[in-house]
């Protein structure tokens, strides 16, 4: 019987025994589809997000916390600040903040929707929502 990866494709396929520092092993989508393995930059082919992950954990975990407190009290008091105050002239500073988000969201979506379209269609809907995130990509 043949051993299946995890993108329900023979292992033998696929080229990769890359492992996370957890020492899960994984798989990216150009190992699955290696015509689509130029249009990755080197290091988004090595990129490990556990180091970072483990660095938020465990000495910044209070980061969340005192933005989620100054965004309230920004939300809060900036209005009451700036209510006597001349509105300021944000036209071209918006449209160029909307045109790198529009930018950035593109190039967001061109690396996610692969991965989501492959995941749809290959995984079970349990595995596409309850599978680690570290091990299916």
């Amino acid at each position: 019987m043949m051993e299946v990866g995890i993108y329900n494709i023979p292992t033998h396929l696929l080229k990769s025994n890359e492992t996370h520092t957890r020492g899960d092993r994984y798989y990216q989508i150009f190992h699955v589809y290696p015509a689509t393995e130029p249009l990755y930059l080197s290091f988004e082919k090595s990129y490990d997000p556990h180091p970072i992950i483990k660095i938020m954990i465990e000495s910044n975990y209070l980061v969340p916390f005192g933005a989620v407190i100054s965004y309230a009290l920004f939300c809060f008091y900036g209005t009451k600040i700036m209510k006597g105050r001349k509105p300021f002239d944000l036209l071209r500073p918006l449209a160029a903040w909307n045109l790198f988000f529009s930018i950035f969201s593109f190039y967001g979506a061109i690396r996610t929707v692969p991965h989501m379209l492959h995941r749809i269609f290959t995984s079970t809907f349990e595995q596409t929502v309850c599978e680690s995130p570290h091990t299916a990509f």
